[in-house]
């Protein structure tokens, strides 16, 4: 059944509804998927658009682009250009929100950690997905399946923050929040038990308003079966509202597991930067773009 106490992306769609128009600068945007779920955001959300990249591709992938007020092509030689430029306009102020189009997560970022002409503001980046799963009943965000490889505990801690942050934009007031291994038990020799509890363990949470258990298994984050049958004790236990994996290999794999075999809407933002970036798999679909768009507007307005 659905939790109706937590946010829904039909929540959060209609929160950007009511944002004013914000621009969003799109780095290679030569890209079916992404051109559909920029003019679907252009008439639900009301944005504006600068799209950098292959204009002529553009042009035959969307052969009316040109002529809808709000949206403006500029062509670019590279992917590295269009990066740099796009990153450009949100240092400027042209744009809000950054958008990753059809190039590789590398070249794109590398465009947004550069110390002269970067988006960083001191702070950690993080990459958020949110997946909504019909069975699950609510939205579960996932930190960090994309960017911070292989986080220490000190990582981990500004990863939960940035995550729990974002969250807060949305409407969540109290937030359950699982820290991910492969078991419950404490096991010296597997960092990540020792990491979870020391970090679940910290003050910090009660200010921030989140209730953070762990080390956990993903079936005691998720299901409250799993924990009455192993008799776990802890708030949010099998109701959690984020999790937060040890390393992007596990996120990874939830996140492609929840797509593919759940077929889960999603959507995810970079956070941490001087402006919400939009950043999903080049195989996702217009959908998870335009969903994205809608989160990087209410985290941008907020």
């Amino acid at each position: 059944m659905p939790d109706l106490s937590r946010p829904t992306f039909d929540h959060i769609e209609r929160l950007a509804k009511k944002r004013k128009s914000r621009p969003v600068a799109v780095a290679s945007a030569h890209d079916p998927e992404v051109l559909e779920a920029i003019l679907d955001a252009r008439k639900q959300y009301k944005i504006e658009a600068i799209l950098f990249g292959d204009t002529e591709q553009m042009r035959l992938l969307a052969p009316d682009i040109e002529t809808i007020k709000g949206i403006t092509l500029v062509e670019t030689a590279d992917d590295e250009q269009s990066a740099a430029l796009a990153v450009e306009a949100c240092k400027d102020g042209s744009a809000s929100i950054l958008m990753k189009g059809n190039l590789p997560t590398s070249t794109f970022m590398r465009a947004v950690v550069n110390k002269e002409t970067g988006l960083r503001q001191g702070k950690l980046l993080s990459h958020v997905m949110f997946y909504e799963v019909e069975a699950y009943g609510k939205l579960l965000g996932l930190t960090d399946g994309g960017l911070n490889t292989f986080p220490d505990r000190l990582a981990k801690i500004e990863i939960l923050e940035n995550a729990l942050t974002l969250m807060k934009t949305f409407g969540y007031e109290r937030i359950n929040v699982s820290l991910i291994a492969g078991a419950e038990q404490i096991n010296p020799k597997i960092m990540s038990t020792v990491d979870a509890a020391e970090i679940s363990a910290l003050d910090k949470w009660q200010t921030l308003d989140a209730n953070v258990i762990g080390p956990v298994g993903l079936d005691l984050a998720v299901s409250v079966d799993a924990v009455k049958a192993k008799h776990y004790s802890g708030y949010g236990a099998g109701s959690a509202d984020l999790l937060v994996v040890p390393t992007y290999e596990v996120g990874n794999g939830i996140g492609k597991t929840l797509t593919y075999f759940a077929n889960a809407k999603s959507a995810g933002l970079v956070v941490g930067a001087s402006v919400p970036i939009v950043l999903v798999s080049r195989a996702d679909d217009s959908e998870a773009k335009r969903l994205s768009i809608a989160l990087g507007l209410v985290a941008a307005g907020a």
